[in-house]
Order: structure tokens, then sequence, then C-alpha cells
């Protein structure tokens, strides 16, 4: 029963749900590393390169007294400081989030993370700072595991690859 006291005082007795429209534009920067084993177990293991490259995309979700709850979509172009290397990932995520006045974070879940070649899932976390109305400075961190390789591999060959990010946005969390 005191619980349920305290979630009323919290949340002012009322609820209230808003709807979160929130188109973000920022600059990735990545490291990547991947690894392919041929049937007969030798591995095949790609140098890890660092590359970096704008990310846009936007959140819709819903918003709630000090809690949001979002689905997202992001892509982007990171290309590698060799020749030749360029990953364009484009991830759909689900988000919870925090927030008060001037300050949010969140964590999320990336259920599909896909490039023109290569698949997978990943995670995210980030917090922003609100300083001007409806504009937030944002910074995350996403970890990316690619296991599908839509390419032609050897028979009984098998793929994996790892992307770290982070990612530095500007975001307009606008609530109806």
């Amino acid at each position: 029963m005191k619980i349920l006291i305290c979630l009323f005082l919290v949340l002012g007795g009322q609820a209230k749900a808003d709807i979160l429209l929130e188109p973000v534009l920022g600059y990735e920067f990545a490291s990547y590393t991947q690894k392919i084993t041929s049937a007969g177990g030798v591995a095949t293991v790609t140098p890890e390169w660092k590359g970096n490259g704008p990310r846009y995309g936007g959140r819709l979700g819903l918003s709630f007294p000090f809690v949001f709850l979002a689905g997202e979509y992001t892509q982007g172009e990171v290309e590698g400081d060799r020749s030749g290397q360029l990953v364009d990932p484009t991830d759909l995520a689900v988000l919870a989030g925090v927030k008060v006045p001037m300050l949010r974070a969140w964590v999320g879940y990336i259920f599909r993370s896909e490039t023109s070649l290569i698949k997978g899932s990943g995670y995210k976390a980030g917090i922003g700072l609100g300083f001007l109305p409806f504009v937030s400075l944002n910074a995350e961190y996403i970890s990316r595991t690619f296991d599908r390789y839509t390419g032609s591999l050897a028979p009984g060959s098998t793929f994996g690859a790892d992307m770290k990010s982070y990612v530095f946005s500007v975001s307009l969390p606008l609530e109806f």
C-alpha cells in the first residue's frame, strides 16, 4: 500500500502521456572488427579499423512524467580510416528512458541492425542535456554484433563482426 501511495505522489495523481516525436542528427565514431572461420576451423580476422561519419533518424513514442518509451530508426555511413572501408548501418531499436528538466538518460535494444552485406543486433545507452527549448545535445554508446553475412561464403564457414560506436548528436524532443 505504501508503494501505491508513493507512486501516486510521484506521478501527480494523474496518468498523462504525450506523443514523443524526436528528429536526430549526429556524428558517429566507430571501430569495427570481423572474423570469418572456414569449415576447416581456420580463422581470418580483419584487423580492427576505425571510422566516422554522419548519422540521422528519429524517435517516435510515448512520454510520461519522468519516463519515456520510444521506437527509433537511424541510419548512417561510417567511412574507415583505410581506403575502401565503408559500413552503412541502419538500425531499428526500442528505447526506455528517464527524464527530469534539462536531463534525459536512456537504454535501448537494437533488434535489427543491417548494412548492405551484414545483419545483426545490439544495444545502446545515452544521455541528453537540454539547453534551449526543444533542443537536446546527446551522447550515446552503441554496441552492435553482426552474425549474418548476406554475401557468399564458402560452405561451412561462419561469420562474425563487432562494431562499437560513440555518437554525438543534436535532437528536437517534441511532445504533443
